[in-house]
């Protein structure tokens, strides 16, 4: 998942479709782009699974959650992965 570019590791989005982002606790890989959320809270964007979501506006969600690479991710076990600032 390191690219070790500073900015998002060279990944600007966490998953296939960019506009895809889970809320914060739900996704291994979302929780990694806190500003990302962080944009979605302050401007109250739902955030995917929860209905009227921008990744909706175009699909279903069962269109969108037949690709592996848009679902949410549980983190793995051991301890959490801290999150960086930028």
């Amino acid at each position: 998942m390191a690219c070790g570019n500073p900015v998002f590791d060279g990944c600007p989005f966490p998953h296939c479709d960019q506009t895809v982002l889970h809320a914060p606790g739900a996704c291994y890989y979302c929780d990694h782009y806190p500003n990302l959320q962080n944009v979605r809270i302050n401007n109250a964007i739902p955030f995917s699974g929860e209905g009227g979501s921008p990744d909706e506006k175009r699909r279903s969600r069962e269109v969108i959650d037949r690709w592996g690479g848009n679902r949410a991710v549980k983190p793995p076990p051991g301890p959490p992965v801290p999150r960086r600032r930028l």
